[in-house]
């Protein structure tokens, strides 16, 4: 498992908050980002390496 954090931000890319998460991989990373209910973007990081960025658009 590897840790994650996520970032939710708001229409001007500020962080209005901040999640941690375990997935198996960058891939369960972004999938569980995009399952959640969001209103605007969501940032998936990896300690200092940003893995992707979710938009409202994204969730499946």
């Amino acid at each position: 498992m590897a840790d994650y954090r996520l970032y939710f931000l708001n229409a001007n890319n500020r962080i209005v908050r901040a999640e941690d998460l375990d997935c198996a991989d960058d891939a369960a990373a972004v999938a569980a980002a995009q399952a959640l209910d969001h209103a605007a973007s969501i940032e998936i990081w990896n300690r200092l390496r940003l893995v992707g960025r979710v938009d409202p658009a994204d969730r499946s």
